[in-house]
């Protein structure tokens, strides 16, 4: 195991569903708890490749290329350093700090296609005096919550 972890009980969501995980730190494995600060963010990636009409400036002619447009939304920021002297000790080799969130409504489902994709992923950003030492990330899916409607005569 790395010196810190991070796991969630799922690894697919629905929208509006609570997401709950555990942040495990090593006990002894070169990471000092004193002046730290650790965050826990959830980030959704879209990149869409779509072929674009551009003329040669060389030989004046059309051609086709593919051009990338990237971009990425944080939905969720959680400081933990309030909760490093709290955690719980497990056995004698790691801390736990549990949390939790709600993934918001507006988000739209995993994604993948050979032009266009959307992921999201939790990143633990580990920092020490203000600089990130360690990172950690974890991909996990996420689905729309299908609503049916059932009209009544």
């Amino acid at each position: 195991m790395n010196v810190f972890n991070i796991q969630l009980n799922e690894t697919t969501y629905k929208t509006g569903s609570q997401v709950n995980g555990v942040l495990k730190i090593l006990r002894g494995g070169g990471l000092s708890l004193r002046d730290v600060s650790i965050n826990v963010e959830g980030k959704e990636s879209t990149t869409i490749i779509k072929s674009e009409n551009f003329t040669n400036p060389n030989s004046h002619s059309t051609q086709t290329r593919p051009v990338t447009y990237s971009e990425e939304n944080k939905f969720f920021n959680l400081d933990l350093s309030q909760f490093i002297f709290n955690a719980k000790e497990i056995g004698e080799q790691f801390y736990e700090i549990p949390f939790n969130f709600i993934l918001p409504d507006t988000l739209l489902p995993t994604f993948h296609s050979t032009n266009a994709n959307i992921s999201y992923e939790l990143t633990a950003i580990w920092q020490k005096n203000g600089l990130v030492t360690k990172n950690r990330q974890l991909l996990f899916w996420l689905f729309l919550l299908r609503m049916s409607l059932i009209l009544k005569k």
